[in-house]
């Protein structure tokens, strides 16, 4: 089948210590033991590449969302920030543009509930679809504690409790439709913004397939 092809950013975010370099190493393929088991903190930012197939589909307003409506590979970059405060000054240039939030916390410290709700914070214009949490849970149930119930931006984003351990099929399921989730609305943004122009210009607002996800 004949595929388009688009390029979106995804952020890898959280508290430091949360494990999040171990996740972006397993999505992107980099899951060896040594880097699963023994990660080295990550200094400012890390840039992984990737590619998911992404099945075609249409906006509200009908308009193919993938250009000519066919199904697309996406290349993601996925950028692995680290959670250290020194490194705060360079956020905002970091964040730039990008179309999904992925945040890692450890489900059995509770200062991490907090950590993350701030993290969403930062990126306002983003949806519920656009944000997935992941919580790494204790081995032993007995030893965690219940689900977190966190609260805006994060009270409606899809959380999951998970072990990088035991669960690596999951988190890589969860995370492929969460770049289709992403795909889908980087590409009603461009479809919403080019009918403005179009309503603005006084000519037809037609509903026109979107051939480019992001720059």
């Amino acid at each position: 089948m004949t595929t388009s092809t688009s390029r979106i950013k995804i952020l890898v975010g959280g508290p430091a210590g949360a494990g999040k370099s171990v996740v972006a190493n397993l999505l992107s393929g980099l899951d060896r033991p040594d880097m699963v088991k023994a990660p080295s903190p990550t200094q400012g930012v890390r840039i992984l590449e990737l590619e998911r197939a992404i099945p075609a589909s249409k906006s509200a307003s009908g308009a193919n969302l993938l250009s000519g409506g066919r199904d697309a590979t996406v290349t993601v970059e996925l950028w692995d920030v680290s959670g250290d405060d020194r490194f705060l000054p360079f956020w905002s240039s970091t964040c730039k543009d990008i179309a999904g939030l992925v945040l890692v916390m450890n489900a059995d410290v509770r200062a991490h509930d907090r950590a993350v709700e701030q993290w969403a914070s930062m990126f306002p214009n983003l949806k519920s679809s656009q944000l997935l949490v992941l919580a790494q849970k204790h081995e032993n149930p007995a030893q965690s504690r219940p689900r977190p119930k966190l609260g805006k931006p994060l009270a409606r984003a899809p959380l999951f409790l998970t072990s990088l351990e035991n669960e690596a099929d999951v988190i890589k399921n969860e995370f492929n439709q969460f770049v289709a989730n992403c795909v889908r609305a980087a590409a009603e943004q461009n479809d919403a913004e080019e009918r403005a122009v179009l309503a603005g210009a006084g000519g037809p607002v037609a509903s026109a397939p979107v051939g480019k996800v992001a720059s």
